[in-house]
């Protein structure tokens, strides 16, 4: 039964969502001054948390990195990186994945929604959308991605945070809606 289900979720909240690779995650996130409930929502989306994930796209790892972008933001943030095997490497997956969130915060004026939308279709469309259907309100605008891949990514993304924002912050979770848009 539906209410069965709905108090099975609330009772084991935490072990559906895990906050795997913590370490790794919050040490990154902080030397980049980014979000770690943010980075462990994208990577529960992209990975489901399997470090040797890999996608049709050849993407690969935890945030499911392109290898041309691994090599760019590794250069960039000088850090090793030698194949694309690297990005199996939880280590450093995360770290580039967290130095890409925050390129993505800078390209995207720190608009949450734009940046969980850019992790999955690329600045470009997204920036075009901010100009062509820029919309007060966020939901509106998340309702206005044109990609329905891209739409559903930036909704199960964002439910993921709420969702350890309500399990770290164990009570009074309270959305702001100027942080998403």
């Amino acid at each position: 039964p539906k209410a069965r289900d709905i108090d099975f979720m609330t009772e084991n909240l935490a072990a559906l969502y895990p906050l795997s690779f913590k370490s790794d995650v919050f040490k990154a996130a902080e030397h980049f001054s980014i979000d770690p409930y943010l980075m462990q929502s994208i990577i529960r989306q992209e990975s489901a948390f399997n470090p040797e994930a890999r996608s049709p796209a050849d993407a690969f790892g935890l945030m499911q990195l392109i290898p041309e972008l691994a090599l760019r933001l590794s250069k960039q943030h000088k850090t090793e990186y030698d194949s694309f095997d690297d990005l199996y490497d939880p280590a450093k997956n995360v770290f580039l994945g967290a130095a890409y969130i925050k390129e993505l915060n800078a390209k995207m004026n720190k608009r949450m929604v734009g940046v969980i939308a850019a992790y999955n279709a690329g600045t470009g469309p997204i920036q075009n959308w901010y100009k062509v259907r820029n919309r007060k309100d966020v939901f509106e605008f998340i309702e206005g991605i044109a990609y329905e891949e891209t739409r559903n990514y930036v909704k199960l993304v964002l439910r993921n945070w709420i969702i350890y924002q309500q399990i770290e912050k164990s009570s009074d979770f309270k959305l702001d809606l100027g942080d998403l848009h």
